[in-house]
Formats: structure tokens, C-alpha cells, sequence
């Protein structure tokens, strides 16, 4: 049956055979399995597998199926918004907490690394893997890229970046972020995606830090004034808020996003912004003006 699902697309298997493996679905992942095996270590989107996929959603049939037919358990992946990095299925179990997955997955040839223990705020880890190796403190964990003009073909690529400290930021661990700039973690050359993974939690103590040990401001994403603390710490270091009637890359200026219809009512926001100086003038992506009517219901409430 799941194999009429099938349209003989690239795009079946993130959307058909992984989807199935991360609902648990043990007998339609069997008998993808069975008709095509190479699908166990086929990757899509960010690295993602079956195995990674299941294990993150807390399978735990679908995982051991996998495993004993040869997934590899330590490729990394990741859903980008919520993860920033690629991180291994382990990673992934024990963040999700699937605390069963997670040891399942150790006991059959999991290993946690200096990243994988950064990103999870295992100091006492990451202190010791340090110890044993120290040229770890700024080894780039490789990440998955699109091949060009290739939209569902993956490689891995070198990614200097991607250090201990990045991952340590991305996963919002402040005390491992600080322990590794003490050991002498580079900042100021990765500090356009290290920033970058500040703002995206929209933790400004983390941006601090970064900003108070070399990393460069200029390097930052622009940052909207709706968000005062790490504007306000980027406009003390040189860096000017976004235009708050800027079109992003869609067209659209931010108050008429917050307007329209298929993005929910957001109210407290169109307020907020009209409290900071947006124009209820502006123009949409059509060139048509704001509005007011739709703004009624929020204004006058």
C-alpha cells in the first residue's frame, strides 16, 4: 500500500519515506526498505535520513529496524529553524527528549562528540574531550550543501564555522559557550554566522559575550527595533536597527505582513509596531496603500 504513495519524484523521499519512518510507521518503512535498500542511506534536506528523522521523533521500532539493517548512526542532519546546525541522531533523541532512543542509540555505535556535547551543554564532556584532544577546540564540523542546480542532491562540505563554540551557541548554552572562549575559541572570524545564531535565539547575553571577546558587529544581521535589547546592544556597538518600513526580500513591509489575513491575527503586534513608528501608509507588494480599515479592528478595539 505505501508503495502507491510513490510518484517517482526526488522529492518522494523526504516527503513519503522519511515522513513514514517519522511516524513510526514500522510496516510501510519495511517495505520501502525492502523494495529499495539504498534508501536506508540515501540523504535529504540538511542531511536528514530515515534513521535521524525517527530517532528526533522518538521511533524507537522504526530505529532499531534501521539500525539492524545498516543505517549509519552517526550522520548528522537537522530541521534548520529549530536546530541552526546539523547534529547526530543521538543529539537529536536527547534534545527531543527520547532519553530511550538516545541510549539505544549509544549502545549500538553512537559516539558523542565534542559538537554533539557542546550543543547539548554537556560541559564536563566537552572539558574532557578537550583534554584529550585540544585541536578540537576549532575543528569546522562538516555540514550538508546543495550541489548546484541540483535541488534534491546533497554533499557534505567543509564547514570552519561550524566549531564547538557554534554549536554551543546554536544550542544556547551560555556556561559551554563561555568555557570554550576561555580555551581560546575563535571568535572574530566566524563572526558573521556566530552572531547570526545569536540573533536567531534572540539572545542578546550570548551576542554580548561574542561582542565582548573580538567578534565584529558589522557582521551581524540587521535587526529589527522590535526587538529592543539586541537591537539596542548592536546600536551600541555601531550597528543601526533595521528600517522599520524596510520591504523584506517578499516585498512586504512589516506591518502589512502582520496584517494580512493567512497569517493569523496578530494584533499585539500591529500594535507594537505603530508604537515604534511604522507607517500604516506604506505599500504593500502591489503598490497599493495600507489599508486602514483592516487596521480598525486592531486600532480600535
Amino acid at each position: 500500500m505505501s508503495q502507491k504513495q510513490l510518484t517517482g519524484k526526488q522529492s518522494d523521499f523526504l516527503k513519503i519515506v522519511v515522513a513514514t519512518a517519522a511516524r513510526g510507521d514500522l510496516e510501510s518503512t519495511r517495505e520501502f526498505v525492502d523494495n529499495k535498500p539504498e534508501w536506508i542511506h540515501t540523504v535529504g534536506s540538511h542531511g536528514r535520513t530515515m534513521l535521524w528523522e525517527s530517532a528526533y521523533r522518538g521511533k524507537q521500532e522504526v530505529v532499531q529496524f534501521l539500525v539492524e539493517q545498516g543505517a549509519d548512526v552517526n550522520i548528522c542532519g537537522c530541521h534548520y529553524t529549530p536546530h541552526l546546525v546539523e547534529i547526530s541522531p543521538y543529539c537529536a533523541a536527547q534534545l527531543a527528549g527520547r532519553h530511550d532512543v538516545a541510549a539505544y542509540l549509544l549502545e549500538n555505535g553512537a559516539t558523542v562528540d565534542i559538537h554533539s556535547a557542546a550543543y547539548l551543554g554537556d560541559l564536563p564532556v566537552v572539558d574532557k574531550l578537550l583534554n584529550s584532544e585540544p585541536s578540537w577546540l576549532n575543528h569546522g564540523h562538516w555540514q550538508h550543501h546543495m550541489r548546484a542546480g541540483k535541488p534534491h542532491n546533497f554533499c557534505l562540505a567543509e564547514a570552519p564555522w561550524a566549531t564547538p563554540l557554534g554549536y554551543a551557541l546554536a544550542g544556547q548554552q551560555k556556561t559551554v559557550a563561555e568555557f570554550l572562549i576561555q580555551r581560546g575559541a575563535e571568535v572574530t572570524l566566524h563572526s558573521k554566522q556566530l552572531l547570526g545564531f545569536c540573533v536567531s535565539r534572540d539572545r542578546a547575553d550570548l551576542a554580548e559575550l561574542l561582542l565582548r571577546h573580538g567578534a565584529d558587529a558589522s557582521q551581524a544581521p540587521v535587526v529589527s527595533i522590535e526587538r529592543p535589547e539586541i537591537s539596542a546592544l548592536l546600536l551600541a556597538y555601531g550597528v543601526a536597527p533595521a528600517d522599520l518600513n524596510a520591504k523584506n526580500r517578499m516585498g512586504w513591509p512589516p506591518l502589512v505582513y502582520a496584517c494580512r489575513g493567512d497569517k493569523g491575527e496578530n494584533p499585539n503586534k500591529v500594535r507594537r509596531l505603530i508604537s515604534l513608528g511604522a507607517d500604516v501608509g506604506c505599500a504593500t507588494i502591489k503598490a497599493k496603500p495600507l489599508s486602514i480599515v483592516r487596521l480598525k479592528p486592531v486600532l480600535f478595539k
